[in-house]
């Protein structure tokens, strides 16, 4: 999916540009990494991350975004996942990839209910959204952006928690080159917490060594 592009010049955000350059540096240099980007409803979260998705895309960085929907206490299983995974069944460059992880297309219907319900069918989803990932990140550079984790279903909280923990965040074992991949997030810090359920996975994602976060506090003026 391509990042929105901006007619006008971006200021104002020279530290957080910096810093997220600099884990898409590290990224592409084999150091898989993940950011939790959190702020008040908008104070500019979003336009960070399309700004950060634009300068990656133009390095030759391959950029899937998902979104998360508030759609009730329940929500659309796996929303932000279906929409990367839609974004390269449109692609031909990634079919070959694509074709090669089958078991995630029971996220776009290509599969029985209870495959995406079962313990046994959830770990294989989940290992083969893992697999499909590094793959990606072998053909090319990867970034992936999830905007409005806050809204995650359960699911979604799921399977992102298993990415970051076991997944392909996580180094290979024996030696193997860690993924060239990194993943930035976006959440309402003002929403989360009254989101018990999703406030709840806050101490396991910090809990990887991956994983980091900061705050997008307001707007500044240059000088």
């Amino acid at each position: 999916m391509p990042p929105t592009a901006f007619a006008t010049v971006f200021i104002g955000r020279d530290e957080e540009i910096a810093r997220l350059s600099g884990v898409l540096e590290r990224a592409r240099a084999g150091e898989a990494r993940a950011v939790l980007v959190a702020g008040d409803a908008g104070v500019g979260k979003t336009r960070v991350l399309d700004e950060i998705a634009a300068r990656a895309a133009r390095t030759g960085t391959t950029v899937l975004t998902g979104h998360c929907v508030d759609l009730g206490d329940v929500g659309l299983p796996y929303l932000p996942f279906t929409e990367i995974l839609g974004a390269l069944a449109g692609d031909e460059r990634f079919a070959a990839v694509l074709a090669g992880h089958p078991v995630v297309d029971r996220l776009l219907g290509g599969g029985p209910d209870d495959a995406v319900r079962d313990l046994g069918g959830r770990l294989r989803l989940f290992e083969g959204m893992a697999g499909l990932l590094a793959d990606l990140a072998e053909v090319n550079p990867l970034l992936i952006v999830l905007e409005d984790l806050h809204w995650a279903d359960e699911s979604s909280r799921d399977l992102l928690r298993f990415l970051l923990s076991r997944g392909v965040l996580q180094r290979p074992a024996g030696g193997a080159p860690a993924h060239r991949l990194a993943l930035l997030a976006s959440y309402r810090a003002d929403d989360l917490h009254r989101r018990i359920r999703c406030g709840r996975c806050w101490p396991s994602w910090c809990g990887c060594r991956a994983w980091s976060g900061w705050s997008c506090g307001p707007w500044r003026t240059p000088r």
